[in-house]
């Protein structure tokens, strides 16, 4: 596959999306609703041999129009370039994708291939030859494309029937003809009693030895059994793991199992399409599954599209593309190699619709504690989540490194914003660059630290209180405390009596002193609040204990973390 156009199919309006000739293993990643599954049956749908399509009015995104999907396939297997089969359709695309009608120097041979319904429910498959007229795209030619998808019909593949892939793969062995044919008959001994020939027997291996190399199970011998729940005669008998059916098996072995079974029923190499490669399975089972189609010989190409974090981690930048849809307007974009730490450091976030970048741990955990109100107040009125409404927290390791990741995911076409302190030159001389990006910028006033908008939120009186709190609860140890105090000319630290600190000094010195004590670390020990969980119960504490009196409510703190929040409204 080198490019996809799709137009008017359900979610997607249009798609227009180049495939370099190098992938071979490609990971649709994006947000809920994106279209990842339309582009996998999308392809299912051009390039599967079946001729009955389920085919309904939802699937049109404008009934006026038809569906239209086209690609250009290269690679094409031998027994198809012949003048009787598709020799005089072979047309040229370039590295970028583009298509020529003829294979010129520097261009690949191709076929270009479409599908077009109509209102009227009927689907037309046709190549498209360099004139611009066209021949049938019959489902004898797309079958020797090997292409199939794991879909919901997994307990099928696992029963011989005529259209099952187990009836496709045997098909033709004298083992399975006679098997199937006689399998009612042999009701009572087909388990223990069955000859399986030469022929039949190779085919169960092979059968075993695929879904043991994807990580299915650890199978015993496969062999044909009844299977009983089913009354139909030709389709009641099923694959077996010595006496175990493997419909029996759970979710994801039976996935995995269903897809080496349709990759053996390929002619030539096969094309998988995986749509929730991680459904029913282990994070190692979902890692192994990706080295597996990464390493296998015998597959041509693999689209998987998936949630999980740990599959977005195993797979290198170059191999994730991220689909985006605005309205139906949709593209695909692969993660440039340049941001591969980022992809593996922060897998996560590349699954979100919108990201907030946050610098550290400080405004980590402030930002949950904020988060967990909002969302309260948000169920409360019946309105989405920061999760429903796919916003996903990154915290960015530093100043520096935050405004760099912000940049990175909105360069990938991600809505971001970005809470930094303003007290790191070189942060501040980054921020430009991500503001140009499309990066929503969040920070405090000119040489503030998120410790500063702390102590300004709060009257002295909540701050003793505040110091009283962290000590109790153990936030920040009593000694540490005691040592900031000592050492930056507050004297004695009493925590039965935290007020004493303004006692015969000026109010904003007691401020500054308590600001440069919190940020900094001293020997070996991180700044008071730099720590998640600490944090979290910080911003618990405020919103709980001060939040409404006037000047928290007038506070930098309040206002930022507010807009932060609300950055990306309900509709995006």
């Amino acid at each position: 596959m080198r490019k996809l156009k799709i137009a008017n199919y359900r979610g997607i309006e249009q798609l227009e999306w180049a495939i370099p000739a190098d992938k071979k293993l490609i990971c649709i990643i994006g947000a809920g609703d994106s279209g990842k599954t339309t582009v996998l049956d999308a392809l299912d749908w051009l390039l599967g041999d079946r001729w009955n399509l389920p085919i309904s009015f939802a699937d049109f995104k404008d009934e006026s129009k038809p569906i239209v999907v086209t690609a250009a396939l290269s690679q094409i297997p031998n027994e198809l370039l012949s003048i009787d089969s598709c020799g005089l359709c072979l047309q040229g695309i370039s590295e970028d994708g583009q298509v020529a009608s003829e294979p010129f120097d520097g261009f690949e041979q191709c076929l270009v291939v479409q599908l077009s319904i109509g209102i009227d429910f009927e689907p037309t498959w046709s190549i498209i030859c360099p004139n611009g007229s066209s021949i049938p795209f019959k489902a004898s030619i797309r079958r020797k494309l090997g292409v199939s998808k794991l879909d919901e019909r997994v307990d099928t593949h696992l029963r011989w029937s005529r259209n099952s892939a187990l009836g496709k793969v045997s098909r033709g062995t004298d083992g399975a003809e006679a098997a199937l044919r006689n399998a009612t008959q042999a009701a009572r001994n087909a388990l223990n009693e069955l000859s399986v020939p030469a022929d039949f027997a190779s085919v169960l291996d092979g059968i075993r030895a695929s879904a043991q190399a994807l990580g299915a199970a650890d199978y015993s011998d496969m062999t044909p059994g009844l299977d009983v729940s089913r009354g139909d005669g030709y389709g009641s008998l099923a694959l077996y793991s010595g006496s175990v059916p493997v419909h029996r098996y759970g979710l994801g072995t039976r996935r995995l199992t269903s897809l080496a079974i349709q990759k053996l029923g390929a002619t030539d190499k096969s094309t998988l399409l995986i749509d929730e490669a991680e459904s029913g399975l282990e994070p190692h089972r979902v890692i192994g599954l990706i080295e597996a189609l990464r390493s296998d010989g015998d597959i041509s190409q693999a689209f998987l599209t998936t949630h999980s974090s740990n599959a977005v981690e195993s797979c290198s930048a170059a191999e994730i593309a991220i689909l985006a849809n605005g309205g139906g307007a949709a593209r695909c974009s692969f993660v440039p190699e340049e941001l591969e730490g980022l992809h593996r450091s922060n897998p996560s976030p590349f699954l979100a619709r919108s990201i907030i970048v946050v610098e550290g741990q400080t405004e980590e955990g402030l930002y949950r504690a904020f988060a967990e109100r909002h969302d309260d107040e948000s169920r409360t009125q019946g309105n989405p989540t920061l999760a429903a409404r796919g916003v996903c927290l990154c915290q960015g390791n530093g100043g520096s490194n935050a405004v760099s990741k912000a940049i990175g995911f909105a360069s990938l076409g991600y809505k971001v914003a970005l809470l930094v302190d303003a007290d790191d030159s070189d942060t501040n001389n980054k921020l430009e660059s991500a503001r140009k990006s499309g990066v929503h910028i969040f920070t405090w006033p000119n040489g503030w630290s998120t410790e500063s908008a702390i102590f300004e939120a709060l009257e002295k009186e909540q701050i003793s209180q505040l110091l009283a709190f962290i000590v109790d609860e153990e936030i920040v140890p009593r000694e540490r405390i005691s040592s900031d105090f000592s050492n930056n000319g507050l004297g004695t630290f009493d925590p039965s009596s935290p007020e004493a600190c303004w006692l015969g000094r000026p109010e904003e010195d007691v401020r500054r002193i308590l600001v440069a004590s919190a940020s900094k670390p001293s020997g070996k020990r991180k700044g008071w609040f730099k720590s998640i969980s600490g944090s979290i119960e910080l911003g618990k504490w405020l919103l709980s204990t001060v939040a409404h009196s006037n000047r928290f409510i007038q506070s930098n703190l309040q206002e930022t973390y507010y807009e932060l929040l609300n950055t990306f409204p309900t509709e995006d």
